[in-house]
């Protein structure tokens, strides 16, 4: 019970994050954040990633809490770099949003709380990988970290709190 609490704990901290980071790149709306990843094409990003198109419906269901997993990296990652983009386009520092090792640290934390990073009892290393088959954007897919790298951060007492994201007035 105590692990279950603690991971609802952990991901609802890990949507504020993101909610934080969109209200301080303007917050532009989902609307504008579809249009700017579909622009921003497919190019490659963070560790080898293509950008995702951001869906409003998939970003709505992500930032309202209503999906009940954390969503993947390649979905975090390309929110991020378009959340960049959104803030110059507002005047904005991009910082503002936080820079991709920040997040890519915040999104791991997340991981360990949730237990999106632990492989489930009697799955194969594929499925606990996160290998679903195909590239879709689930949105919300746990445990698939789709750089491939095995970062693990250990127990959250040997970490600081990830940084807080800045707000602007």
């Amino acid at each position: 019970m105590f692990e279950d609490n603690r991971a609802r704990v952990a991901l609802r901290d890990f949507i504020a994050e993101l909610n934080a980071a969109w209200e301080a790149a303007g917050p532009p709306s989902y609307a504008r954040l579809e249009k700017l990843s579909i622009s921003m094409g497919s190019g490659e990003q963070a560790g080898g990633l293509r950008l995702r198109v951001l869906a409003a419906s998939t970003t709505h269901e992500i930032l309202r809490g209503k999906r009940r997993s954390l969503p993947e990296w390649g979905w975090v990652v390309s929110f991020v770099n378009v959340l960049r983009a959104a803030a110059a386009e507002n005047g904005l520092d991009p910082d503002v949003v936080g820079t991709i090792a920040e997040w890519k640290a915040i999104h791991q934390r997340a991981r360990v709380l949730t237990g999106a990073g632990r492989q489930p009892a009697g799955a194969t290393p594929a499925a606990a990988a996160g290998d679903h088959g195909d590239d879709a954007d689930h949105g919300g897919g746990q445990g698939d970290d789709q750089d491939g790298d095995q970062d693990h951060l250990g127990p959250p007492a040997d970490r600081a709190p990830p940084r807080p994201v800045a707000t602007v007035a």
